[in-house]
């Protein structure tokens, strides 16, 4: 009976420490920022017609190294500016999309992707721009 005790205790242990394991996602006091900057281009792809931090685009967060879609997105404000926030320490992957210049096939979408590493609390983590191509 003494060791049925002492196994249920460890077990339970063992799971509540597994349970306050921390992954990364919301739910901590960390912020993730940066800006938007697009190049806008004519038709033909030969001509800049304008370069500016572009509004309402939207940006996207991967919590972790473990998947492969978004876990939350955020649109742009006036000036270019998207904003994670509420984040715990851990892993994550910032991305949006830009026309494909590089295949001349300016219909396709590639993203442009950047990934960080959060280690404490409380910390506001500025990224560099991201520099997207429109039309």
């Amino acid at each position: 009976m003494k060791f049925l005790k002492t196994f249920s205790l460890l077990l339970f242990t063992l799971l509540a420490l597994y349970a306050c394991k921390k992954e990364a996602g919301t739910g901590g006091s960390n912020t993730i920022t940066g800006k938007v900057f697009a190049t806008d281009f004519n038709k033909e792809y030969t001509k800049i017609q304008g370069e500016y931090y572009i509004p309402d685009y939207r940006v996207y967060i991967v919590y972790g190294t473990e998947n492969s879609m978004y876990d939350d997105d955020s649109d742009t404000d006036y000036n270019g500016t998207y904003e994670f926030n509420y984040l715990r320490k851990g892993t994550y992957t910032i991305y949006t999309y830009s026309i494909d210049t590089v295949e001349k096939n300016y219909q396709k979408l590639v993203p442009i992707k950047q990934t960080v590493e959060i280690t404490g609390k409380n910390e506001v983590v500025v990224l560099p721009d991201f520099k997207i191509f429109t039309e």
